[in-house]
């Protein structure tokens, strides 16, 4: 077979079934691996129609690949005088061909979770059944006690054939567990610890930094979001290749050491799209990664609801906080878990109101922020972004490393404040409509407004309707006086505007308070007309 790892073969798989039937069958494990899912319809079209690139986690191909042999090559006629374990065998094969010829990859038979890939292409276990039997294995190898040197010494055991034999003769999931966790278990418990220990060996291997600093401080500084979840590169099977790359961008290893981590954690390497766009420059140097794009596929309420929780977080401090970096605060919004959930909570608490078809307007955003600010998950992600728990580990130059092409969210223009008292509260709003800039628009701000951003401000929020107008309007003039480049006055009340030299005359006058009043007016107006178009 010479198909080509791409949205031709995937239509060519699907056959003309409808996109949202054929997604039921191709699965992604998410949240490193604790959860298994289907993907999404919109998913297979966009692969198909090359809006995104072809996923490289190698579940989602496996996936693939057997749907192509139960469906295109699989013959009923053959299997008649065959046993089960042929019959499994013969499609393992199948999918570790493809595997091989597409991805330049082949399946781990000593590490834990390709093992259990193994068994799911030879149809023992179903996909859905992985992430809970991996969570049971690796509770019952972590109980086996061996020393550093006998893990050291079972991790480079030349045993791979004899295990991949005998996993090639599991006719059931019983004998599965009991070739894991007895027959074959030092060599099992010892392989989830390879991972971390070359990672280390890696990062050691040259001073990235001002100075040498150790691991789990550059974590804490560079990579916040895997200060409790990097120590499962020692301890489990299953690290995804996302979490890894994006582990390793962040620490800023360059191309080298990055296509050395996913060869020695058997992953597929990266695609010219991953190494000349999305990380590297050409020189191979780690590039700074412009996760703000991930914004596009959010809804508008969802953009403003982001809006609100940082600007709420950011009027609670008063001040630009300490060590808390644009670049962080984007991120676990745009590609960590952290802040969808608490979008996610906004919407099922704070807007139930709006549901039940109450006035929402007569409750007052003070009085709905304070609910939402006391909540844990708020809590949690608050303390993050603080990194209070993490004091002793935090590092002036390593911060400076981490704002590396982020200095725009905070750099003023010292001639545009000339006419105002409270630089502090400028310097504020400048960092905040900043990253409201990356929110709605899907791009790093990288220190000016262009006329093209307020074209491409309009289109996405549209002005079909007079609360798209009033929009729009509103983050025009935001923009204009925060982001802008005309000189910011002050007035009486303690609000900024800047003079709109086209019209002769003053903006409207905003302060932080004012900005989140308008933006929750707006999430509330949008919740209810999309209730009344449902009904």
């Amino acid at each position: 077979m010479q198909d080509e790892y791409s949205g031709k073969w995937v239509k060519k798989l699907r056959n003309g079934m409808r996109q949202k039937e054929f997604c039921k069958h191709i699965y992604v494990f998410k949240k490193n691996g604790s959860e298994c899912d289907t993907v999404h319809r919109n998913t297979i079209g966009n692969w198909e129609n090359g809006k995104t690139s072809m996923p490289r986690d190698i579940e989602t191909f496996l996936s693939l690949a057997l749907w192509e042999y139960d469906h295109f090559v699989y013959s009923a006629e053959e299997e008649v005088d065959s046993d089960e374990n042929m019959s499994g065998n013969r499609r393992y094969q199948h999918a570790r061909k493809r595997l091989l010829e597409m991805l330049r990859l082949d399946l781990y038979c000593k590490n834990l979770h390709d093992a259990l890939l193994i068994q799911v292409a030879r149809g023992i276990l179903q996909f859905k059944e992985v992430p809970e039997l991996e969570k049971e294995l690796e509770s019952k190898l972590s109980k086996i006690e061996l020393s550093t040197e006998e893990k050291n010494v079972y991790a480079m055991e030349r045993n791979t054939v004899s295990i991949s034999a005998d996993l090639n003769r599991v006719r059931n999931v019983d004998e599965l567990i009991n070739l894991i966790t007895v027959v074959h278990k030092n060599s099992f418990a010892s392989s989830n610890r390879t991972i971390g220990v070359r990672f280390r060996n890696i990062y050691e291997q040259r001073d990235r930094y001002y100075k040498h600093v150790s691991l789990e401080r550059a974590i804490v500084n560079l990579a916040p979001n895997y200060r409790n979840s990097y120590v499962r590169m020692f301890s489990s099977s299953f690290i995804s290749r996302e979490w890894l790359i994006d582990l390793c961008v962040h620490l800023r290893f360059n191309y080298e050491e990055v296509s050395l981590m996913l060869e020695s954690a058997h992953m597929v390497q990266l695609s010219e799209y991953e190494s000349s766009e999305k990380y590297f420059t050409e020189g191979g140097l780690m590039a700074v990664a412009d996760n703000s794009r991930s914004f596009s596929e959010k809804s508008l309420n969802d953009k403003l609801i982001i809006m609100l929780i940082l600007g709420g977080y950011m009027k609670d401090h008063g001040e630009l906080p300490e060590y808390v970096s644009a670049r962080r605060i984007l991120e676990s919004f745009s590609i960590y878990d952290q802040g969808a959930s608490l979008v996610e909570m906004f919407y099922s608490t704070v807007l139930d109101s709006c549901k039940t078809g109450e006035e929402s307007l007569d409750v007052e955003f003070e009085d709905i922020w304070k609910v939402f600010a006391a909540t844990e998950r708020y809590r949690a992600w608050a303390e993050y972004m603080d990194m209070e728990n993490d004091a002793v580990y935090l590092d002036d130059r390593l911060y400076q490393t981490e704002c590396e092409g982020y200095e725009a969210y905070t750099e003023l223009n010292e001639r545009q404040i000339t006419r105002v008292k409270t630089r502090d509260e400028i310097q504020l709003m400048h960092f905040l409509v900043a990253m409201y800039y990356s929110v709605l628009l899907n791009k790093k701000y990288e220190g000016k407004l262009m006329d093209k951003d307020l074209l491409e401000t309009k289109i996405i929020i549209g002005t079909d309707t007079s609360l798209n107008k009033f929009i729009y309007g509103f983050f025009s003039t935001l923009f204009g006086i925060f982001i802008g480049e005309e000189t910011i006055y002050e007035n009486e009340k303690g609000k900024y505007y800047v003079i709109n030299h086209v019209l002769n005359n003053k903006t409207r006058a905003l302060d932080i308070g004012e900005t989140l009043e308008n933006i929750y007016e707006a999430i509330v107006e949008l919740s209810d007309q999309e209730n009344a178009d449902q009904k």
